[in-house]
């Protein structure tokens, strides 16, 4: 079930961030993302509560920037990001955006792989974004918004 992230969540959030190995984001940048201004923060939990997955976004006049999508691994593969992802879409098209980006580590083939099923497409290449060697892919995708 997708919901709102409220403060109650942030615990098992910073548990499911440390799931990442690269560029992690800490507890307090979690515990900002979810009371942020022009911001929008997803769950997905099981029947139990449990979190499986988080999305993060921000919303700029236009532009909606898709921050960050983290899923336990176990359960990848199950379309846990896709649906985060779809429902941050169809808010972002509610706020008027007119485009969603993101950035992916360029090594990333499965997130790409996802991101590109869902439309966005590759705008520039932020070389040693996430350090040394380790570039970014801008992602584009088009929204259809009447606002």
């Amino acid at each position: 079930m997708i919901t709102l992230a409220v403060g109650s969540d942030l615990a098992q959030i910073v548990t499911l961030e440390e799931e990442f190995t690269d560029a992690r984001w800490s507890a307090r940048t979690w515990a900002e993302e979810l009371v942020a201004d022009r911001a929008l923060t997803l769950v997905n939990k099981d029947r139990w509560g449990r979190l499986l997955g988080v999305a993060t976004f921000h919303w700029l006049e236009d532009v909606a920037d898709l921050n960050r999508v983290v899923v336990h691994p176990a359960h990848r593969r199950e379309g846990i990001a896709r649906r985060l992802i779809a429902a941050g879409m169809e808010w972002a098209e509610q706020v008027g955006a007119r485009r969603v980006l993101l950035e992916v580590e360029e090594r990333n083939s499965p997130a790409i792989r996802l991101y590109e099923d869902l439309g966005f497409m590759v705008l520039a290449r932020r070389r040693n974004y996430y350090g040394s060697g380790l570039d970014a892919l801008v992602m584009e995708l088009p929204l259809e918004s009447e606002s």
